[in-house]
């Protein structure tokens, strides 16, 4: 039977007298990128106008891709959809759980990886059931909890694949944590009526929504591109401290 479902992530939404501000990334080939037309006759400055002029409060990413737009814009899909997490592996992780959830009998699909127990306040911690090679079904789904409450150590990492059902869910959401309408609360609410499961992807990930996690991952690119040593050199051999007694 074929199952609809949603690659992604789902922007947080917050509660309040005033609404935030919706940004759309628009990805598609080089008639969306603009390749080759004047700036102002391109989809997406087109589509920009039409909203202003409709009094829409949205901002717009131009993420269409010139060229090969299959193997383009696989590539620009994890940077476009959840710019806190990188995650570097050969195989891109939203790919790798597409082929998970082709496979496996679940309705909603989270990328995990295991995380100290003092940080877990800062995850989404899955309650888990079994474990069955890379996937870990889970009976419960907790929102940033305390590391002394936390039913285990598999955090969530921001790539999902669900079930178009979530859309409902989110609508009837209350706010959770920090004031929020918190995705994981609505996937949390689901579980009995439909499946959930972590993945554990292969690659490495840096938490760029932090500055260390955002320095790390530059260092870390900067050390794997050879045209990038000769800076690190540089920089490693002027602001090299000598021990003084």
């Amino acid at each position: 039977m074929m199952r609809k479902a949603i690659a992604g992530i789902v922007l947080i939404l917050a509660q309040g007298a005033q609404a935030q501000e919706l940004v759309i990334a628009a990805l598609g080939d080089s008639l969306t990128q603009g390749y080759g037309l004047p700036k102002a006759q391109g989809f997406v400055p087109q589509l920009e106008s039409w909203l202003d002029a409709h009094g829409g409060d949205v901002q717009l990413i131009n993420a269409g891709v010139s060229g090969d737009t299959t193997a383009g814009g696989l590539a620009r899909i994890d940077w476009t959809l959840t710019p806190d997490d990188l995650i570097l592996s050969e195989q891109g992780c939203l790919s790798q759980m597409i082929a998970a959830y082709a496979q496996a009998p679940v309705d909603h699909l989270l990328a995990t990886m295991e995380v100290p127990r003092e940080t877990v306040s800062s995850y989404g911690v899955l309650s888990i059931a079994k474990r069955e090679h890379a996937l870990a079904y889970c009976d419960g789904l907790v929102e940033k909890p305390r590391s002394e409450l936390a039913p285990s150590t598999t955090a969530v990492v921001g790539r999902y694949v669900l079930d178009e059902c979530i859309f409902d869910a989110l609508r009837g959401q209350t706010a959770g944590a920090g004031g929020e309408i918190q995705l994981t609360d609505a996937i949390a609410a689901a579980i009995g009526d439909k499946s959930v499961a972590g993945f554990r992807f292969q690659g490495r990930r840096f938490d760029c929504g932090s500055k260390d996690g955002m320095l790390s991952a530059q260092l870390f690119l900067a050390q794997q591109d050879p045209s990038f040593a000769h800076v690190i050199g540089d920089f490693l051999s002027t602001h090299h401290q000598p021990n003084v007694a």
